[in-house]
């Protein structure tokens, strides 16, 4: 089948591709085809290029790093700075986050889990030797400490709230609930040394796979403060979903207890 690849016009309020007229009358599929890894770290040098004087190290993580990316997913960018500068933006679909290296180091001390992850996922864009040192930083019942603690205070709340029955709070619902989720999974991956994975994560909430998609672009919605899309989830889907997560915290707990 021939190929032909053409980029996407604007006219109007609508999208135009030019195809060759020999085509007219043929059925043609349209495949999006996603930002290669050269051009992603052409432009994320291009975002930092008036900080560089402060940046230490630049790193791609999350769904882009992995390779799971879909359409819509956020590219995630990691800036290490000498801590002069702090940067915190969107542009596009880059979520460009920063921390100095004394906090990069204070965290992997104290609460491992909102870094540790990201780091084992990254690449480099900037100096990839930098967060070599860290990648064998292990998991221990000090640097998540806070992280098991501030995880069953969120869930109790959820659930006092879900027991209200206040379909209207359902967005600010599951976004903490999908978060800590999340992040459950990324302790049991390092302590198993297993790799993270979206699709894992999903296979833990023990609901249909539409009613799973419907959540997480909920969780995505709410977490880039977009106005929520029309879905079917109901009071027994966040209840389900609650149980699954609860359930799985208590899995994750076990192996917690016995880190030293």
């Amino acid at each position: 089948m021939e190929q032909i690849t053409k980029t996407v016009q604007q006219i109007g309020n609508g999208g135009h591709i030019y195809l060759p007229k020999e085509l007219v009358g043929q059925k043609v599929v349209i495949t999006l085809v996603g930002k290669s890894l050269e051009e992603i770290k052409e432009e994320i040098l291009m975002i930092v290029k008036p900080w560089l004087k402060h940046v230490i190290g630049v790193y791609l993580y999350g769904s882009y790093a992995r390779g799971e990316q879909v359409p819509g997913s956020d590219i995630d960018v990691l800036v290490i700075t000498d801590g002069k500068v702090k940067l915190r933006k969107r542009i596009n679909e880059y979520e460009i986050v920063s921390m100095s290296i004394d906090s990069l180091e204070k965290t992997l001390k104290h609460n491992a889990v909102l870094v540790l992850p990201i780091l084992k996922d990254a690449k480099a864009i900037i100096n990839g030797q930098l967060i070599e040192k860290y990648k064998g930083i292990k998991l221990t019942k000090a640097n998540t400490k806070w992280y098991i603690e501030t995880t069953s205070s969120s869930l109790k709340i959820a659930h006092e709230w879900i027991k209200e029955k206040d379909m209207g709070s359902m967005p600010n619902l599951v976004y903490p609930i999908i978060m800590r989720l999340r992040g459950l999974h990324m302790i049991e991956c390092l302590v198993s040394a297993k790799s993270y994975s979206n699709k894992d994560v999903d296979k833990l909430i023990k609901l249909p796979p539409d009613k799973v998609r419907q959540l997480n672009r909920m969780y995505r919605e709410n977490r880039d403060d977009k106005r929520i899309s029309a879905h079917s989830l109901n009071y027994s889907d966040i209840s389900k979903l609650y149980e699954s997560v609860y359930k799985y915290y208590k899995k994750v707990k076990s192996l917690w207890e016995k880190l030293r």
